[in-house]
């Protein structure tokens, strides 16, 4: 199944073969790490096709935040060149939200180092956050707490409603809808 994968991932192909072996590779795999090998095969080749079926792996309890992350990072990477994105996310569950970033810290310990800015500037119109693959440190300018395992919070506003949500280092941002 890894070696299918890596056909799909490593090889030039036009957009719809790649999705329909991403596809094929989602359904017949047994693994949890397997399927979220695809949806990083869709990351890397963002498509509109892409899109969608990284939409309908969020119907996987278990693959339910990472397919979400993906849809996400795709949806970015497309900007304005797929069809319709926006139909495409709403069929999937994922609707645009009013966002707006109030505070973030990343840090351990009492101490923490204000990130608003960083997690301003990548926030959109979803309820996620994509930062760069390089980690929270290297992304926000250094390690607050070097040797202790660090916290982003985030206060954020929502659909009018205000949350805060934290993040261990390194996690994907997906901001949860405030009650």
């Amino acid at each position: 199944m890894r070696g299918y994968i890596g056909v799909a991932r490593k090889f030039p192909m036009p957009e719809p073969q790649r999705v329909e072996m991403c596809r094929q590779a989602f359904e017949k795999a047994v693994r949890l790490d397997e399927q979220k090998l695809v949806l990083d095969v869709l990351k890397i080749h963002p498509s509109a096709e892409g899109l969608a079926l990284a939409i309908q792996a969020q119907r996987v309890a278990a693959l339910k935040t990472d397919a979400t992350v993906a849809a996400s990072q795709i949806a970015q990477k497309l900007g304005g060149k797929a069809g319709d994105i926006a139909s495409i996310m709403n069929a999937g569950g994922m609707k645009p939200v009013k966002l707006k970033i109030v505070k973030a810290g990343y840090g351990a310990d009492g101490i923490s180092k204000d990130v608003t800015a960083v997690i301003q500037k990548n926030a959109g119109s979803l309820p996620w956050i994509n930062l760069s693959g390089r980690g929270y440190n290297a992304t926000f300018g250094g390690d607050p707490v070097p040797g202790k395992v660090k916290k982003l919070i985030i206060q954020y506003v929502m659909d009018g409603k205000q949350g805060t949500a934290s993040f261990d280092e390194n996690a994907p941002i997906l901001l949860p809808q405030p009650e």
